[in-house]
């Protein structure tokens, strides 16, 4: 299946759950605390504008692929074959 098909699938899956997918975000730093993570963001609006955003989470899921962002931000090393 396509990318662009399954995040279609995705994303109604988890907008029927009550599950906000956020676009033009990406995490600049991560820290493990012992109720979950804190996770900063940066959020870029449609006309550039940039603001950040401290969030809380009891887990984060990374599915940005081997080369995304929250990888580097962990410092999780991709093992794939080209």
């Amino acid at each position: 299946m396509d990318q662009y098909l399954l995040e279609g699938v995705l994303r109604k899956h988890l907008e029927r759950h009550g599950v906000h997918v956020e676009l033009a975000t990406e995490p600049t730093f991560l820290e493990e605390v012992a109720d979950g993570v804190n996770i900063v963001l940066k959020k870029t609006k449609r006309d550039g504008e940039t603001t950040s955003e401290i969030l809380h989470a009891s887990y984060v899921i990374g599915a940005d692929g081997a080369k995304g962002d929250l990888r580097q931000c962990v410092r999780i090393a991709a093992h794939f074959e080209a």
